[in-house]
């Protein structure tokens, strides 16, 4: 369908003229002698002789948006000489058309007295049910308007109007009838734009018809679109009829040779379209895994790349290892000697203390005669009288002060010596320690010397550190009781 152009609104001011909004359903019952038809549920009739036959058209005024109004039905009669007619249908009311004698209903059975010639009476129905739903959609510039605004208006306007099947209704009527829809257009409001594929326009003195036929037993939408300006429109048509085809099947026959190449060719198209569809098939298949392929390829260049990096970062990785395990046996040595200093060092505190052990007792000894010597100085004091004009110097805080912190330090070489006096508890106690300490260093030094140590660089580390990490490696120096020694020792490590 064509690009539209869009246009303002213009309603005319002095010349405003409204659309008719009644489409008319016909549907035209051919001759049925004997019988009556109105409605399938319940006209069909028998005539009171055979001379006489009956037409009806069935007329459904419906509203533009395509809901239905009312339906009611013509009826035609046409018995030669004077006679009573019976009819039947389920109406709501009847009435007379022609003649003298009006119709009279009585249930759904409808009575004329006599009649001659042509008679015609109306019926209408009760029901508002046809076997096709009709939908109209108007636009004006592209947005939905209601119908009874569209009088006068100008601008681009649009029609859709659908066609479908009533489940409510005998489908009979759905899939024989054809329905003929006819649009009546004045050229002065209204210029045909674009519509679909199937309309036929033709013309008829100064106006324009636009017809589509739309076939038995298949739903359709319809478009058609006007340039219209000062808008108004006759009434739309909608006529369903018996589509029957006065085709010669003799003449038929004539054409079955010549159209076996056609049916071969139709053969063939049908291959050649199934081998299409494959080969489509294929190329979009192909298609992809081409797609998978170049999304690999991408990933394998950017894991390429990554695993460039990597090793570059793992080359740079083993240069720092290898460095610091160079600094881990420079450091281990150092560790080494000083274990050995550390060991001459117990060595010279346990022969200190051996010496202090055995040069204990004399101290014992000789703090013994100096308290005696020291009594017998006070015994050979003269008698405080003899003292009686004596000066004495006057003692100052400073001098108690200092005569305090001596006394505080002969009560500390007292405790001391009456500890190291008693059976030699503490330096026993001191002596077991040096010796727990000397074999953890004896141990240490062992498992030192068995280390598989590669030539890398060692981590720095501080005293805490290198604890928890000799730790780690099954060192423990807690049952040394000494926490000083084990600290003076990580410490060492750390330096």
């Amino acid at each position: 369908m064509k690009t539209l152009k869009k246009r303002k609104r213009n309603r005319s001011r002095f010349l405003v003229k409204p659309i008719v909004a009644i489409l008319l359903l016909a549907f035209v019952v051919g001759m049925m002698p004997g019988f009556v038809q109105a409605e399938r549920e319940a006209k069909l009739v028998t005539m009171p002789t055979s001379d006489k036959s009956k037409r009806e058209v069935v007329f459904a005024r419906l509203r533009a948006t395509g809901d239905v109004d009312n339906v009611y039905v013509v009826n035609h009669f046409n018995p030669a000489r004077m006679s009573s007619l019976t009819d039947y249908g389920d109406y709501e009311e009847v009435i007379q058309l022609t003649g003298s004698v009006p119709p009279v209903l009585s249930g759904t059975t409808v009575s004329i007295a006599e009649a001659e010639g042509p008679y015609y009476y109306q019926g209408n129905l009760r029901s508002r049910e046809l076997p096709w739903f009709f939908e109209m959609t108007w636009r004006l510039d592209g947005e939905t308007i209601y119908p009874e605004r569209l009088s006068g208006v100008s601008g681009e306007l649009e029609l859709e109007m659908s066609v479908k099947r009533n489940d409510q209704v005998d489908a009979d009527f759905f899939d024989h009838y054809a329905l003929q829809i006819s649009i009546p257009i004045d050229p002065e409001r209204a210029q045909i734009v674009a519509a679909s594929e199937g309309f036929i326009v033709s013309y008829a003195g100064t106006e324009q018809q636009m017809t589509y036929m739309a076939l038995p037993g298949l739903e359709t939408t319809v478009k058609a679109i006007f340039d219209v300006k000062d808008f108004a429109m006759g009434q739309i048509t909608i006529a369903g009829v018996p589509l029957v085809l006065n085709i010669d099947m003799d003449a038929l026959g004539e054409f079955d040779d010549m159209l076996t190449p056609l049916s071969e060719l139709e053969s063939g198209i049908a291959e050649f379209a199934d081998g299409a569809t494959k080969l489509r098939q294929g190329y979009k298949k192909l298609l992809d895994a081409y797609n998978k392929m170049r999304d690999g390829g991408g990933k394998l260049v950017s894991g390429g790349k990554e695993l460039t990096s990597g090793a570059n970062q793992l080359k740079a990785g083993v240069g720092d290892y290898t460095s610091g395990v160079d600094r881990y046996v420079r450091g281990v040595q150092q560790l080494s000697s000083g274990f050995q200093a550390f060991d001459k060092g117990v060595r010279a505190m346990y022969q200190g203390t051996q010496l202090l052990k055995g040069e204990s007792a004399q101290l014992v000894n000789a703090s013994s005669s100096i308290l005696g010597g020291l009594n017998e100085i006070v015994d050979r004091l003269p008698p405080p009288e003899s003292f009686d004009g004596v000066e004495i110097p006057e003692i100052t805080p400073e001098m108690e002060n200092e005569l305090e912190k001596l006394k505080q330090g002969s009560e500390v070489i007292r405790i001391g010596l009456e500890a190291l006096a008693t059976d030699g508890g503490g330096i026993s106690q001191l002596v077991f320690g040096l010796r727990q300490v000397k074999e953890q260093l004896n141990f240490l030094k062992t498992q030192a010397s068995q280390f598989a140590i590669p030539m890398s660089p060692v981590v720095s580390r501080d005293a805490n550190e290198w604890k928890t990490y000799m730790e780690a490696l099954g060192f423990s120096y807690s049952d040394t009781g000494s926490p000083e020694v084990e600290q003076s020792f990580y410490a060492q490590l750390a330096t």
